[in-house]
């Protein structure tokens, strides 16, 4: 496995997220409507899961997938899983401790509060704000409170 390259990540980070955020702009708003409940109840879990002191990866990965579930646009779809996966092995660095975790939960909540009130310009404002804030913590010490 090459080493991490944490100027690739840097440029990857926002990328996917401009890419989400187009998922989710090119998503009927009835059919996210739909998975308003379901969205939240992963945050809760997310939230306990942090409390707890585990790992938060995975839930994250879930809740951004039934966030873009209802995208019909299967060739953008495509883009974004073929682009992913290049970005699992920094989750080490991403999510480094629960400060930054439970800021992240906290952007879930605000795409999902612009959702429910039917603005999905600020819901694809705080996705993609979320993963350029993933991007700023890479190679960030993580015993030092980050801005």
């Amino acid at each position: 496995m090459p080493p991490l390259d944490v100027d690739e990540a840097r440029k990857l980070y926002p990328l996917v997220g401009e890419l989400e955020a187009l998922a989710l702009r090119w998503t009927a708003p009835q059919d996210l409507i739909g998975l308003v409940d379901r969205l939240e109840k992963q945050i809760d879990e997310m939230r306990a899961v942090v409390e707890r002191g585990e790992e938060l990866a995975a839930l994250d990965d879930r809740w951004h997938a039934l966030l873009l579930s209802a995208c019909a646009n299967r060739h953008l779809m495509r883009l974004i899983d073929q682009t992913k996966p290049l970005l699992k092995r920094y989750d080490v660095l991403y999510f480094g401790g629960p400060d930054r975790a439970r800021r992240s939960i906290d952007e879930h909540r605000r795409i999902l509060a612009a959702i429910r009130e039917g603005d999905l310009t600020e819901a694809a404002r705080w996705l993609v704000q979320n993963w350029v804030n993933g991007a700023a913590y890479l190679g960030q010490d993580t015993r030092r409170p980050s801005r």
